[in-house]
């Protein structure tokens, strides 16, 4: 009996899926955006970010920034730390996950209204639909061809051919009909390789990774001598994406405040950062752009007394 043959797909399985969610993943850490403009300036907060519903209490709020010295003596800004506190808020999270909040204008009653959208990230069914759509169309096309050429030839003002399909200033609608069916075909190979990453599963806990990093790049600084004490005694961790053990341990009592989840401690912390910076390089270079340009702004606006930026504007901080 002969074995009956199957289609073979030419998309790998998983590269397709890998390559969209790293893409996802960059842009919603705002590893790339409007920050990249020379003239773009950062808006850094003055104050320890709140955690969401479960507000901080004073007695939190001076236990963290007691703890934040320790890092500022590495040589940290306050301003980039603050900014880094605020992406572990729970707001922040929902805002990489895709949420957007919108304002919305009532005349009738006087005011304005913010509402939470939702970002719904196209599944497989979703696409099935596009391609059957597009199937459908294509052949609907084909079949009227005739018909369709003709009213485009008798009604040429009525139905003008589409600019940008050709270099001609004045293309002929039977020079254009093959373009179009190929670019069907192109939309349902588009949506024939979408694969849908797992979105709320990639961006947990990333959160915590703009603090590692900050802190990690601070770290490989020399430090100042204390007093009658030489250089030569105070040389900084230089282990490969390994933090000092007082200042993990002081990262992960800050993070107590924020990770209401638990179960990340200073050890988990370390290794969070070492697969971070050995297993993606490139968002962990994408990422030490991002905080140092922060460094540069912090520097460079030292007493300027901006407002904490808004989450709500994932391109803007």
């Amino acid at each position: 009996m002969e074995k009956r043959k199957t289609v073979q797909s030419r998309r790998p399985i998983g590269i397709g899926k890998r390559k969209i969610a790293d893409r996802l993943l960059i842009e919603r850490l705002f590893l790339e955006g409007e920050w990249r403009d020379p003239e773009f300036e950062a808006v850094l907060p003055e104050a320890v970010s709140d955690c969401g519903e479960q507000k901080l209490t004073p007695d939190d709020i001076e236990d963290i920034e007691a703890r934040l010295t320790k890092l500022i003596d590495l040589g940290c800004n306050k301003k980039v730390l603050y900014w880094c506190l605020q992406q572990l808020s729970p707001e922040a999270t929902r805002l990489r996950e895709g949420e957007k909040r919108k304002t919305i204008c009532y005349p009738d009653e006087g005011c304005n209204r913010e509402v939470v959208i939702k970002a719904q990230m196209a599944t497989r069914p979703d696409m099935v639909s596009i391609i059957k759509a597009v199937r459908r169309a294509e052949s609907l096309i084909r079949e009227y061809r005739s018909e369709l050429l003709l009213v485009a030839e008798l009604l040429p003002k009525l139905c003008p051919v589409p600019r940008g399909w050709d270099a001609d200033d004045q293309p002929h609608a039977a020079e254009v009909m093959p373009d179009l069916l190929n670019s069907l075909r192109w939309v349902k190979g588009l949506a024939e390789s979408w694969q849908a990453p797992n979105v709320p599963g990639d961006i947990k806990s990333k959160g915590i990774l703009f603090l590692l990093v900050y802190v990690w790049i601070h770290s490989l600084e020399p430090t100042r001598p204390a007093k009658g004490e030489s250089q030569s005694k105070r040389r900084r961790q230089t282990s490969p994406y390994i933090l000092p053990s007082q200042i993990a341990d002081a990262i992960a009592n800050i993070n107590i405040y924020y990770d209401l989840e638990g179960g990340h401690d200073a050890q988990d912390l370390q290794r969070k950062l070492k697969d971070f910076c050995t297993k993606r390089p490139d968002r962990f270079e994408k990422m030490k752009r991002l905080l140092k340009f922060l460094d540069e702004q912090a520097v460079k606006l030292p007493g300027n007394a901006k407002l904490a930026p808004s989450p709500r504007s994932p391109r803007k901080f």
